[in-house]
């Protein structure tokens, strides 16, 4: 089975901030961690895609050691503050095409493999059915 050309994704635990703003545009944004020069960072992301899912920009800001709880903090802050900034939020599931960008070094992005989708560097994995799920390990999350 081959991925299609849009990966739905649902709002869950690990996906909470997805979405829709101005003119039918989509957003998904997270905190998430990666490995960077050997340290574990702790980055805000928000990836915007326009109404037909294709991808338009990402932010993402490195806000210190994943281990530092001033870090979780920050990060959220920071998302919380790009999120006020989209006109006419509404939380919802999205449709949006595969894409990557490089951050600091690091693939971020919605990432198409032979038989998944990948959300990096968070970890996430979009497979068949497709219908918006996805699995940490082995485990799949609750719509």
């Amino acid at each position: 089975m081959s991925v299609p050309p849009l990966i739905r994704i649902n709002r869950a635990e690990h996906t909470p901030y997805i979405g829709r703003y101005a003119g039918g545009q989509q957003f998904l944004s997270l905190v998430t961690s990666a490995r960077v020069a050997g340290e574990e960072r702790l980055y805000a992301v928000l990836h915007t895609f326009d109404p037909d899912g294709r991808h338009l920009h990402t932010k993402a800001a490195a806000v210190g050691p994943a281990s530092d709880p001033r870090s979780r903090r920050g990060a959220d802050g920071q998302q919380q503050e790009w999120l006020r900034r989209l006109s006419t939020l509404l939380l919802a599931p999205i449709e949006v095409q595969p894409f990557a960008v490089d951050v600091d070094g690091v693939t971020f992005g919605l990432v198409a493999e032979a038989e998944c989708v990948r959300l990096l560097p968070a970890g996430l994995i979009f497979g068949p059915p497709w219908d918006g799920t996805y699995r940490i390990g082995g485990s799949s999350s609750k719509p």
